[in-house]
């Protein structure tokens, strides 16, 4: 190792120190450039290695899926769609007693999956489209949460669904 080359290892060190955040970004937008220009390169190389290494792939998730376990997964989904956690989805459900705001059930039976309950997060499409934001309105049974989007949360196909039901008793 050359002077040059500790000099320039000590002044990014002295760097990273004094302005973490300012070396941080440098050093994002610098692997951001070097990614744009052999994109193709590492994309090839990736998906040969993947599938040399298959078995090895596929052990590793296994392993992940079954440690993390199945609230990891929907915390994560979450997370992404609706800016909260499994946690917290939980106690939305709790905070309005337990059930179905709709129907009232207390077990809407499993997921997909069949190791967590059926809840899902009723959030307005309306709002979303309008401010790009998310407003969630509640907790529901798949059921309920279906019929809601069936029905494109119009309360006119709603209200005449009813009075077809009543009509036809």
């Amino acid at each position: 190792m050359t002077k040059a080359s500790k000099a320039t290892r000590k002044w990014r060190l002295d760097w990273k120190k004094r302005d973490p955040d300012g070396f941080r970004q440098y050093r994002k937008d610098e692997c951001r450039k070097h990614y744009i220009r052999h994109k193709r390169k590492m994309n090839a190389y990736s998906i040969a290695w993947h599938k040399k290494n298959r078995t090895r792939v596929n052990r590793t998730r296994k392993i992940r899926r079954q440690v993390r376990g199945p609230e990891y997964r929907a915390s994560e989904h979450l997370k992404v769609k609706f800016g909260i956690t499994y946690t917290q989805k939980m106690q939305l459900l709790a905070e309005q007693g337990g059930c179905c705001l709709i129907c009232g059930c207390t077990n809407p039976g499993l997921a997909r999956g069949g190791k967590l309950p059926n809840w899902v997060v009723d959030h307005d499409h309306r709002y979303e489209k309008l401010t790009g934001g998310i407003k969630i309105r509640g907790i529901l049974c798949m059921t309920c949460n279906t019929l809601l989007g069936m029905a494109r949360d119009s309360q006119a196909v709603l209200a005449a669904a009813i009075e077809y039901l009543q009509k036809n008793k």
